[in-house]
């Protein structure tokens, strides 16, 4: 027995237009499988809707009349949020406490301006006649400084 090797000679170009040519009839056959699987579901989509159509024939009969109560019902609502709109403003009034009217508040600007007064009138001022202070004026003066600092360092 003899093994005879052929030598078979096939050009570059030709394998690719064979392969080309199976890699279409592949997609070919893809695509036709997926257009029979699409046909089936319009046609299955269609037997549904011949089913559905005497109801829904039926509903949409029924359209105007529903249309009439959601107009009803609308109107009915809008009264109801309008006697809302005058009753709730009204208890809120009863109900909740009166506000107290508001004190002056006392800013950093003004506890330094009239410490600042102050401590100007004292060193200004000087009591005649009368029995003289326990403390000595450069005292009021270290004092009132002493006070305005503490301000300004108050967390």
């Amino acid at each position: 027995m003899a093994l005879v090797l052929s030598s078979i000679q096939v050009d570059l170009m030709t394998l690719l237009y064979v392969v080309l040519a199976l890699m279409g009839v592949a997609v070919l056959v893809t695509l036709l499988i997926l257009l029979i699987k699409a046909i089936k579901a319009v046609d299955s989509v269609n037997d549904l809707l011949k089913d559905v159509k005497p109801d829904i024939k039926e509903t949409t009969e029924k359209l105007p009349e529903l249309m009439e109560h959601a107009t009803i019902i609308s109107g009915n609502v809008v009264d109801v949020t309008d006697s809302v709109a005058i009753t709730v403003p009204a208890i809120m009034e009863k109900i909740t406490p009166k506000k107290k009217p508001k004190q002056k508040t006392k800013t950093a600007e003004n506890v330094v301006s009239s410490a600042v007064v102050n401590a100007l009138v004292l060193l200004l001022t000087r009591s005649r006649g009368k029995k003289k202070d326990a403390r000595s004026t450069p005292v009021k003066v270290v004092h009132t400084i002493s006070r305005i600092v503490s301000l300004f360092t108050k967390k």
